[in-house]
């Protein structure tokens, strides 16, 4: 689980939640374009991206490894 924590700088409120980490990178990927908007400085921003990074990774070593799995199998 990651926590995060989002800022609506026009309605005035946080919203802090904390979900699993393949449904924030789903959010992240789908609004893309606009979610640099939540940060408030590059610094956090940073700190997010390398999480990001970090986790795509993961991801991506998971899905070779089921597949080396299902090729073992077979």
């Amino acid at each position: 689980m990651a926590r995060f924590a989002l800022d609506n700088k026009v309605g005035g409120y946080r919203c802090r939640s904390q979900v699993p980490e393949h449904e924030i990178l789903r959010i992240v990927r789908m609004y893309e374009p606009i979610i640099t908007e939540f940060f408030d400085n590059e610094q956090e921003m940073a700190k997010f991206q390398k999480w990001r990074e970090e986790y795509e990774e993961k991801e991506r070593l998971d899905k070779e490894e089921k597949t080396k799995k299902k090729v073992g199998a077979a």
